[in-house]
């Protein structure tokens, strides 16, 4: 009985050892590339390393070798190396995933690649590629090809100007940048400066304070300056070319004494005088100006183009009620210039739905001008349209003091935190691009009026008087000024010539208070931007 029992133990120990599981003798640890040993390569690419036979601790990491040289480490699934093949000379090279487990055991695999870029085809047939691609709205094919250049040749511009459209689309504006300075830029070469101008503005449009968008503006503006420099290299050598290269680098006087080899005003072919008076409207030299107006009309010369820029002399002299009534005739004619003057005009007038409705019919081909893109600053009420309007004027011209001081006075109008303190670093910007702009200089005299800082708001008050005696605006800050100095007695006369000059807009029996002048100012006070392609 006793050795029954023992024997139906035993069977039953016998059956629970067998069911048992047995372990398994462990999986050697292996590695396997992807692509496949001998495979051709191009651009970039990803070399995968498939590790199989780790533990349940899994993989440490995988280490990946270029020719025995240390390329990359990866720690995660999938493991790769995003190999930039252009960086490395055509041909065979070996490439080796050295993977190691937690417990420390190591595996390798290695595959020879061929690295075939097609450079030898140079530099010139992949920028030109590259252009095709783009054309054609093949975006990768582009950027493939002008990498491709570009690793030939650094300098390639048509390939550096590619690459960096590209990377503009996807707001990489830093690398743009490099690969347009890397390039090799003639002296007479615009369209790229262009482009840097461009990008530098986009810089400081996506900047997170103050301090960083002007100091990428600045960096626009020192660009915007090469530009101005390669477009008076480039000019045709005639009177009108290098007169317009010179008028958009704001150089006026040299502007005018271009177009004046063309002749005088009673002999130069009109259209030539017709800058010349634009130059002289701009540069606030109004006698030349009026002398010009005169001789044109005497001799019969002026056209539909003289006329438009009689009205733009008539609101340069806030005149502003006759200088819409001299530009109807073009405006009813559909005359570009006309119909920007006749705008101005009634912004100043303070009839802004109007104005829209006349902007509205520009023609949208004309929406990328430097003309319709200043206007478009001055008309816009929303946040976010103003900011892209005023980004648009900056990638045009940085330099342009205008747009600075607009953004000023959207500053001082603001809620944020210390406006006039920023405001006053805008409108410093301003005067550093143009230290003689009287719009920069109304706008410092009245942020330090409502500052009460009345000692600093005097030279910019004084200076604008200056340039400009009969401006309304002006006398009546004049006004407020003197009350502050208790010059009570000067500021009654002050006023009734404010009046007279422009009593819709400055019709003040009492002085009004510093904080209702600057809004008013600011929208009173424009400075139309009218380049020479506008005539």
């Amino acid at each position: 009985m006793v050795f029954r029992i023992r024997l139906a133990l035993l069977g039953a120990l016998f059956v629970a050892l067998a069911g048992a599981a047995i372990p398994a003798r462990a999986q050697d640890l292996a590695v396997r590339l992807e692509p496949a040993d001998g495979a051709t390569l191009t651009d970039v690419v990803k070399v995968a390393a498939k590790v199989t036979g780790a533990d349940d601790d899994g993989v440490e990491k995988v280490e990946f070798f270029v020719d025995g040289q240390a390329r990359a480490t990866d720690t995660s699934t999938p493991y790769e190396l995003e190999w930039d093949t252009l960086k490395d000379p055509e041909g065979a090279h070996t490439v080796v995933a050295k993977a190691t487990d937690a417990k420390g055991r190591t595996a390798e695999a290695k595959a020879t690649y061929t690295l075939d870029n097609q450079l030898t085809k140079g530099a010139e047939f992949h920028a030109d590629a590259a252009l095709e691609a783009i054309k054609g709205n093949d975006i990768a094919a582009a950027q493939k090809a002008a990498r491709r250049a570009l690793q030939i040749d650094p300098g390639n511009l048509k390939a550096a100007r590619a690459l960096a459209g590209i990377l503009r689309s996807q707001r990489e504006y830093g690398k743009a940048i490099e690969i347009l300075l890397a390039a090799t830029m003639p002296p007479t070469e615009t369209a790229a400066r262009q482009e840097l101008v461009a990008l530098r503005m986009l810089t400081a449009d996506a900047a997170d304070t103050l301090e960083e968008f002007l100091a990428a503006a600045s960096q626009a503006a020192m660009e915007q300056q090469r530009l101005n420099e390669a477009r008076i290299a480039a000019a045709a050598d005639t009177p009108e070319a290098k007169g317009d290269a010179y008028y958009l680098a704001r150089n006026w006087n040299q502007a005018a004494r271009s177009y004046q080899e063309a002749g005088s005003a009673d002999e130069a072919p009109v259209a030539t005088v017709n800058r010349l008076l634009l130059t002289y409207i701009r540069s606030r030299r109004l006698k030349e100006a009026d002398g010009v107006l005169r001789t044109l009309k005497q001799t019969q010369r002026g056209d539909a183009t003289t006329r438009a820029l009689e009205g733009l002399y008539l609101l340069a002299n806030h005149q502003v009620v006759k200088a819409r009534e001299t530009v109807q005739t073009g405006l009813e004619a559909g005359g570009y210039l006309a119909t920007l003057v006749a705008i101005y005009a009634e912004m100043a007038m303070g009839h802004k739905p109007k104005a829209s409705e006349m902007l509205a019919k520009i023609n949208e081909a004309d929406a990328g001008r430097p003309e319709v893109a200043m206007i478009r600053a001055y008309l816009v009420t929303d946040v976010f349209d103003l900011k892209a309007a005023l980004l648009a004027c900056n990638t045009l011209d940085p330099s342009s003091p205008e747009t600075y001081v607009i953004r000023a006075y959207q500053m001082f109008l603001s809620k944020e935190p210390k406006p006039y303190e920023k405001g006053d670093a805008l409108l410093e910007m301003a005067r550093k691009m143009d230290p003689e702009d009287r719009m920069a200089k109304m706008a410092s005299a009245v942020s330090f009026l409502v500052q009460k800082r009345h000692q600093e708001a005097e030279p910019f008050l004084a200076k604008v008087r200056e340039l400009e005696p009969g401006a309304p605006d002006a006398m009546v800050a004049q006004a407020l000024l003197f009350s502050y100095q208790d010059k009570t007695s000067l500021i009654t006369d002050l006023l009734n010539k404010a009046m007279k000059i422009d009593d819709m807009r400055w019709n003040d029996v009492y002085v009004p208070t510093a904080a209702d002048l600057l809004t008013r100012i600011y929208r009173y006070r424009f400075q139309p931007i009218i380049t020479p392609s506008a005539l």
